[in-house]
């Protein structure tokens, strides 16, 4: 058997689509909560981290792309990637961090872009992204269906247990970022399908949304949908800036009108926000003055406390929850109580920090710059800025990036791996499409204009008549 990518007359006996190769490996993370939910052992959880990997690079090696532009591309966000290992290594050297911790916490935050960097590998044919699109859609559509199902087959009360596909603690949060972004997709892609069908699709994720009580998810696409108009320098800034606009004035009269919204309003008051001495800010910003205390060196200024040693997804639950399976391996952690340090230290400037995780100290950002510092936080900014000006071609992509940082702003998310993985592979899937529209609006012939013929003078006239 080998890989290939090439038209069907092409294949030969024991071909195997490299695409075929990324739509299982992306499987692989997808159904792996479901797995675990059927009686699966724990270490099915980390599956995807060997699995993952492995496909890409054999994606990335075995690719046939043949567009320079597109080379250098992989080659560039490629360069980004090892640059950021090597913060890892570095931050690791530093405070004696196990090597188990580079690699589960470098996997944590890159994985997506890796499974982004093998997909923007292959020359993907318009058919092909179609028949990618389909699988997905069937994924994010059994994730609804799932939703759905425990909560009116079922009767699953509590909010929190509407896993979708995804039995875990945040799962509620992870199901629905899916079916959002999946919903948003199917929108702005499929216009060959009813306006309508499209519509209802959007309609079921944010009624999910409703009933699973996600509101960080309908905040963060919120927010993200602002700060995505303020990136738009051109003549549609202001239409983005008034929708906008418009949007912050309809949630704040939801709060006041609409019972869902009612529970925003004890948390997201005006004088909160404006005054930067507020409780919200005193609670949130808590990390960052309680990490330099355990700081012995500038390096750690500038390295952070290692990988997996500050309050990250890795230091702040996984080490603890599968301590059984990480530390005979190796797995470091000297700080296991800084996490529920803080969240005390939080709690006594706030009691929203209890309630929810808008207030919430151990958020994605506050968690890479503890573990990986100042340089190891600018280098993940810098891969999201790469991918930004790279594969957002559409306003689309670029909304939901930037609702994905906004996510960020909340526990873990940036290091969830089902719901990012989710997410790059539809970026990933989008800019094939707008890639393969553009080339073949460029290979189409220009349309020639017919000019009038010239009227005959009166001399010529006459000339031809006697002749």
């Amino acid at each position: 058997m080998y890989f290939s990518e090439q038209p069907a007359n092409r294949r030969q006996p024991g071909y195997f689509r490299v695409s075929t190769l990324a739509l299982l490996a992306f499987a692989t993370l997808f159904f792996s909560r479901t797995l675990d939910a059927l009686g699966a052992p724990s270490l099915i959880n980390f599956a995807h981290f060997l699995f993952v990997p492995l496909a890409s690079g054999l994606i990335i090696i075995e690719s046939k792309v043949r567009d320079r532009k597109q080379i250098l591309s992989a080659y560039a966000l490629l360069s980004l990637l090892c640059l950021f290992f090597i913060v890892h290594l570095v931050s690791a050297l530093a405070n004696d961090a196990g090597i188990i911790n580079v690699i589960l916490n470098f996997l944590l935050l890159t994985e997506p872009f890796i499974m982004l960097l093998a997909l923007v590998s292959i020359p993907l044919s318009i058919k092909r992204i179609k028949q990618l699109k389909n699988w997905v859609a069937l994924f994010a559509f059994y994730n609804l269906f799932l939703a759905y199902f425990q909560r009116y087959v079922l009767g699953t009360a509590n909010p929190d247990f509407l896993y979708g596909a995804f039995f875990s603690v945040a799962g509620a949060t992870v199901s629905a970022i899916v079916s959002l972004v999946f919903s948003v997709y199917y929108l702005i892609s499929e216009k060959t399908q009813p306006l309508w069908v499209r519509s209802l699709i959007l309609v079921a994720a944010l009624w999910q949304i409703i009933i699973s009580d996600t509101k960080l998810v309908l905040g963060s696409f919120l927010i993200g949908f602002i700060l995505f108009s303020f990136s738009k320098i051109n003549t549609r800034t202001i239409i983005y800036i008034i929708l906008s606009l418009f949007l912050c004035l309809f949630f704040f009269w939801a709060m006041e009108n609409i019972e869902f919204f009612n529970a925003y309003a004890i948390w997201i008051k005006p004088e909160l926000f404006t005054n930067f001495d507020s409780e919200f800010y005193r609670a949130k910003l808590m990390t960052f003055s309680i990490v330099p205390q355990y700081y012995d060196s500038f390096m750690d200024h500038l390295f952070g406390l290692g990988p997996g040693h500050g309050v990250g997804r890795l230091g702040g639950w996984m080490l603890e929850k599968y301590s059984h399976l990480l530390t005979p391996v190796g797995a470091t952690h000297p700080y296991p109580s800084m996490r529920a340090d803080i969240m005390t230290a939080a709690a006594t400037e706030s009691r929203n920090v209890i309630g929810t995780a808008m207030y919430g100290p151990v958020f994605s950002w506050a968690g890479i710059w503890s573990d990986l510092g100042i340089v190891g936080l600018s280098s993940y900014l810098l891969i999201w800025i790469f991918i930004w000006q790279r594969y957002c071609p559409h306003d689309f992509s670029k909304y939901i990036v930037a609702a994905t940082l906004t996510t960020g702003l909340f526990p873990g998310y940036l290091e969830e791996p089902s719901s990012m993985l989710f997410t790059t592979f539809v970026i990933g899937l989008w800019w094939h499409e707008q890639k393969s529209i553009s080339k073949a609006a460029s290979s189409q012939p220009p349309t020639s204009t017919v000019l009038p013929s010239r009227p005959l003078s009166n001399t010529q006239s006459g000339r031809t008549s006697s002749e």
